[in-house]
């Protein structure tokens, strides 16, 4: 019974030879965290980007645009500046002088159509289209000194007359002072001196405003003589 003992105990103990140490797992297991703590590091060292930045130089003839392309900004600033530096020729002022004339022609013939109406403006309307003209007549009055040399007198009508009657007159002596403008320009550009290209600019740039004046004023009377007619429709 006693060797009957013995063998069992015998192969028990050969079952667990059978199996792996204890020494040969952990040896194992330790290379296998060895190698992947190398790769690990490895990765981490490529994605420093200090080492990513020392790499970058090792890229073969990297093309590079030496050449610094304008912004939108450098572009339009340039555009700008050329269309200021640059003066109109005097045909150019000739035709904004005639497209002012144009505004004049627009207002004068829209209160003649309705001079023998009823027309109430509002004190707003009226405090608004009093100051387009007067403001009209001060660059009108900048541009013929700029091209002849004398200033003229103040068109606006300030007397007691109804305001379409004012406002009449002021254009009509307008228009005819800009008609003079227009043949003093024509005078100079045939002699020898012509304008300089300064006088050029000016002008150019004061009937812009005369004509821009004259837009709004035209605007607002229509609308208020829209209005005036709307009432007295009403009324009816």
């Amino acid at each position: 019974m006693a060797q009957a003992f013995n063998e069992d105990k015998i192969e028990k103990i050969e079952k667990v030879v059978l199996d792996k140490p204890a020494g040969l797992v952990d040896s194992t297991t330790a290379q296998l965290q060895a190698e992947s703590r190398v790769k690990f590091d490895e990765a981490l060292a490529k994605a420093n980007p200090a080492n990513i930045k020392a790499e970058a130089p090792q890229v073969a003839n990297p093309p590079v645009d030496t050449v610094q392309k304008p912004s939108l900004l450098d572009i339009a600033g340039k555009t700008n500046a050329d269309q200021l530096i640059t003066p109109p020729t005097p045909s150019q002022v000739l035709d904004r002088a005639e497209l002012t004339r144009g505004k004049f022609t627009n207002a004068i013939d829209l209160i003649k159509q309705n001079l023998s109406a009823p027309v109430e403006i509002a004190p707003a309307a009226r405090a608004s289209m009093t100051a387009s003209l007067q403001h009209a007549d001060r660059y009108l009055n900048q541009a013929t000194k700029q091209v002849t040399g004398v200033e003229s007198k103040s068109a606006i009508d300030t007397s007691e007359r109804p305001p379409l009657l004012r406002f009449l007159s002021f254009l009509t002596e307008g228009e005819r002072r800009l008609d003079t403008l227009i043949d003093n320009v024509q005078s100079i550009n045939k002699s020898k001196t012509g304008m300089t290209p300064g006088d050029l600019i000016g002008v150019q740039i004061r009937l812009g405003f005369v004509q821009t004046e004259l837009e709004f004023f035209t605007n607002v009377l229509s609308k208020s003589l829209d209005a005036t007619k709307t009432i007295m429709n009403v009324q009816i």
